[in-house]
């Protein structure tokens, strides 16, 4: 998925791309599940209750940041999963517009309940982009 990075200041509209990708694996995360895991019908999504979740997070990279902030990029994300925990990719150093982070994680639940559920179906993940300001201190 290409995700709109939006701008922190609001009207300044889109400000860059980024693209994630979201999948289930296996339990070990590092393969592709079992089609006699998953439901027939793609809306039965009650065939999960219950049964435990592993999947993997993926971040490739950015592409088109602002050139006034795109120093030593990183990127952050939540779950419900885990709401204690923050994921953060590895900083890309220097001044780049287009950093490659190729960061993959493996997330996993335990089972799956009617509240996880609603959020796997329903809810959202937010991405937050961060890069600093290029300062010129020489001047």
């Amino acid at each position: 998925m290409e995700a709109k990075i939006l701008s922190s200041e609001g009207s300044s509209g889109v400000r860059g791309q980024l693209s994630v990708k979201y999948y289930p694996t296996d339990a070990s995360g590092t393969g592709e599940i079992n089609e006699d895991d998953l439901p027939e019908d793609p809306d039965d999504t009650e065939f999960l209750l219950g049964k435990p979740l592993t999947f993997r997070m993926e971040i490739e990279k950015a592409k088109d940041l602002p050139k006034d902030l795109c120093k030593n990029v990183f990127v952050t994300y939540a779950l419900n999963l885990d709401k204690k925990s923050t994921f953060r990719t590895g900083e890309i150093e220097g001044k780049n517009q287009n950093p490659v982070f190729n960061f993959k994680t493996v997330h996993q639940a335990d089972f799956i309940t009617p509240s996880l559920l609603k959020y796997l179906t329903n809810g959202q993940v937010c991405f937050k982009v961060y890069g600093y300001p290029d300062f010129d201190i020489a001047r």
